[in-house]
């Protein structure tokens, strides 16, 4: 039986009384999105449960799993944060209820060639890079995190070390992790961007770096040089797939991808896998 507490308390209230009362858009930037896509189609319309329903029905036809999941949790916790009666137990159990019926399609864990940068390709990429980007694309493959969780590291998060840059960042399902910059990089970075608040900003802004930008600017060097799309996510992928290709135990290469099982490391990045060359040498 479908639970239908969004019923029992009526729908909530239309985002322009909501966003008045309560204009708490999720601090994370990848659940922001979801959450302002959402905004932007229910217009003016109630949200409740056959309007949630509707609206992942369409999301699903044009996104792909992993984005619709990410929808899902964002819009999820920006009604539990907001809601009038988001302290009442059981008015959140049914919340829980709803958005746990909403089924929405896993994403596929396979990974082809395609979507990884062998070392020298990253190499060549870093090479023919404008200098921010180059710098950026150092980072993220050196730290093996998402592009969003770079472009959100704050100068106040940088911890000195005496080896090395400790960053905190707040990554994919609201897991906090580390990231482990060398100083030189870190020099070259603070050198470059000249930030206030944050280590990859535009400073003529006051804001981030926004990944728009590098993963069109990526896109752009990457047809030139390699003639393949690139995007800065292939670079985690490579990352993590060369650390387990070089022999480093997977427990540690799954701790370092903030990954919340080492099976799931083994499952989408095991290396020993066939790659498309041995398959095609070996077919009759």
């Amino acid at each position: 039986m479908i639970l239908t507490y969004l019923k029992i308390y009526g729908s909530i209230p239309n985002i322009e009384t909501l966003e008045k009362k309560y204009p708490k858009l999720p601090a994370i930037a990848q659940y922001r999105v979801g959450v302002i896509r959402f905004i932007n189609w229910i217009g003016s319309r109630p949200i409740n449960e056959e309007t949630l329903r509707e609206y992942f029905l369409s999301l699903k036809k044009e996104y792909s799993p992993a984005t619709v999941r990410l929808a899902k949790t964002s819009i999820k916790l920006w009604i539990l944060k907001n809601h009038p009666n988001r302290n009442d137990i059981v008015f959140r159990n049914g919340i829980e209820a709803v958005f746990k019926d909403i089924k929405v399609p896993k994403p596929s864990l396979s990974l082809t060639d395609s979507k990884f940068l062998s070392e020298s390709e990253v190499k060549l990429l870093m090479d023919k890079l404008p200098t921010k980007y180059s710098l950026i694309i150092q980072a993220l493959y050196g730290t093996g995190c998402r592009v969003s969780e770079l472009l959100s590291v704050r100068l106040s998060q940088c911890q000195i070390l005496k080896t090395h840059i400790e960053a905190k960042v707040v990554g994919k399902g609201g897991k906090e992790n580390i990231l482990i910059i060398s100083k030189t990089l870190f020099t070259k970075i603070q050198k470059q961007f000249k930030g206030n608040v944050y280590l990859f900003e535009n400073t003529s802004k006051g804001k981030p770096i926004t990944r728009q930008l590098v993963h069109r600017t990526l896109q752009r060097v990457g047809l030139a040089e390699l003639d393949r799309k690139v995007h800065p996510h292939q670079t985690r992928h490579s990352r993590i797939s060369h650390l387990l290709q070089n022999g480093k135990p997977l427990d540690s290469v799954s701790r370092f991808a903030n990954h919340f099982d080492p099976a799931f490391t083994a499952k989408v990045y095991g290396h020993n896998k066939l790659t498309s060359k041995e398959i095609l040498e070996t077919a009759i």
